[in-house]
């Protein structure tokens, strides 16, 4: 018979992986491929947040500001580079104070090297952007259908602890066996 026919597969991991990403690797005995996953999700799901603020509903969610604007640059109409336009309208809104650069900062000399333009006193701003939360979503979405898929074609690893177990009974039963023989050789 050939080996990938009698090969099963984990329907019970990929139903965990469908609910929780990693979880069917967890069941897999895969912990460090399902943390790996799930590490992979949540830090999408992250991503995908923080360039949503402020949320409050569902609607800010799938709200995708700039991107008109990147298509009609996109279609040759109008063309401002977005690293060099300065924010207008309700993206200056949608601007978040992150830190006030000082030179009494622990992160002073970090600054100066990242941004040497800075002067003491300059705010740095975060600017949530649309195009992160696309790849965001896409990333969420393939390290989940990863898991899945893991999840069924996975292999279950090897329960390091009931081997370990095993190698030592084995290794008692053996010695006993090689004590038997060694006083039936010397009583004989």
């Amino acid at each position: 018979m050939n080996e990938a026919s009698t090969e099963k597969r984990s329907l019970f991991a990929m139903l965990l992986s469908i609910i929780i990403p990693g979880l069917g690797q967890f069941y897999l005995r895969k912990p460090l491929k399902g943390f790996l996953l799930l590490f992979g999700v949540i830090f999408a799901v992250v991503i995908f947040y923080v360039n949503s603020i402020p949320v409050n509903s569902w609607r800010d969610l799938t709200r995708f500001d700039g991107m008109g604007s990147w298509w009609e640059n996109l279609q040759g109409k109008t063309y401002k580079p977005e690293a060099d336009a300065e924010p207008t309208g309700e993206e200056q809104e949608r601007q978040y104070h992150i830190i006030t650069i000082t030179e009494e900062s622990r992160f002073a000399v970090l600054y100066k090297l990242l941004l040497p333009k800075a002067k003491e006193g300059d705010k740095l701003m975060y600017r949530p952007s649309w195009a992160f939360k696309i790849t965001a979503l896409i990333q969420g979405i393939l390290f989940w259908i990863y898991a899945i898929y893991d999840g069924w074609t996975g292999k279950r690893g090897v329960n390091k602890r009931a081997l370990k177990q095993r190698l030592k009974a084995a290794e008692k039963r053996n010695q006993a066996e090689l004590d038997e023989k060694y006083e039936s050789a010397n009583t004989g």
